[in-house]
């Protein structure tokens, strides 16, 4: 849910894996406390002009896993691609539609405007912090982080999540016929037959 695409204005396309958590204000109540929480896994796809991503829904509770969150998974709980927006250096002002994964869902379960700004408060990827909210009246508002998958070292955990994902979202693609806006290309750091070897065993493994 909402892969805070306005971190993508200055790079030309990556692939990354994404955490954020949704607050969605109360209707009934001034009171912070009353509010939902509500926390998404992700893989996104994600240029200037776009993005495409998959994703799972999870509690905002410290005892839950995320051991079903896996770049190869075909049991994915959403899909996610924008229809049009526009970005700078900083921030993004997006419409987007998410699907529930389903050959039976025609109509997206969620249609909306986003803002998404990029806060940088620390070292390496987990200092970057993406702030976004819904456009509307007491529109939800996000907070995330994400892992950036695209130019990893051949051989390397976060290369070979990257292969994993760019399969799955071009499987998406292609299974629901996702009318985007872009061309899906493989970003990732091509692997050597070695490490495209010792690659199949770990996804495997996953």
């Amino acid at each position: 849910m909402l892969p805070f695409v306005a971190l993508v204005a200055a790079t030309p396309l990556m692939i990354f894996q994404g955490n954020s958590v949704l607050i969605t204000p109360p209707k009934q109540s001034h009171y912070p406390g009353n509010a939902t929480f509500s926390a998404s896994n992700f893989y996104c796809f994600a240029m200037p002009s776009g993005y495409l991503s998959f994703g799972w829904w999870l509690p905002a509770d410290p005892s839950y896993g995320h051991d079903r969150c896996r770049p190869n998974s075909t049991t994915f709980d959403w899909y996610e691609y924008s229809t049009k927006g526009e970005c700078t250096s900083t921030e993004c002002r997006v419409h987007a539609v998410n699907f529930e994964n389903s050959d039976k869902a025609k109509r997206p379960a969620m249609d909306f405007d986003y803002v998404a700004s990029l806060i940088n408060v620390g070292r390496g990827d987990l200092g970057n912090l993406a702030v976004s909210y819904f456009d509307e009246e007491n529109g939800a508002y996000a907070v995330g982080t994400r892992r950036l998958l695209t130019g990893a070292t051949q051989g390397s955990r976060e290369n070979h999540d990257c292969h994993a994902a760019y399969r799955t979202l071009a499987e998406l693609h292609r299974r629901h016929h996702v009318p985007l806006a872009f061309e899906l290309v493989n970003p990732c750091t091509v692997e050597s037959d070695e490490d495209d070897n010792s690659q199949q065993s770990l996804l495997e493994e996953l």
